[in-house]
């Protein structure tokens, strides 16, 4: 016994083990993956490794998504106004 209430350890547990990557998953607001295409390799069978269906109602919840992995060279910071302050390499 970890101490959990009945409710958090089935969260916790798949096939009978203590799973704590489906736990983080399940209690997460957001999982959010390297990449677009890491983001749909995820929810297949292949490659979920057993949690694709968590991570499918995560997507459909649209709490599922894939940042890019690499430098977005069409942002402009010093021309940017959602930014508090816009600033340049010349700052």
């Amino acid at each position: 016994s970890l101490g959990l209430s009945k409710t958090v350890a089935h969260d916790m547990a798949r096939d009978g083990q203590l799973n704590l990557a489906m736990g983080g998953i399940v209690c997460c607001d957001r999982v959010i993956t390297v990449s677009p295409t890491y983001a749909s390799e995820i929810q297949t069978k292949q490659g979920g490794f057993g949690l694709d269906d968590i991570l499918r109602q995560k997507a459909s919840d649209m709490r599922l998504v894939g940042i890019r992995n690499a430098v977005d060279d069409d942002w402009d910071p010093s021309v940017d106004e959602s930014i508090c302050r816009r600033y340049s390499c010349e700052d």
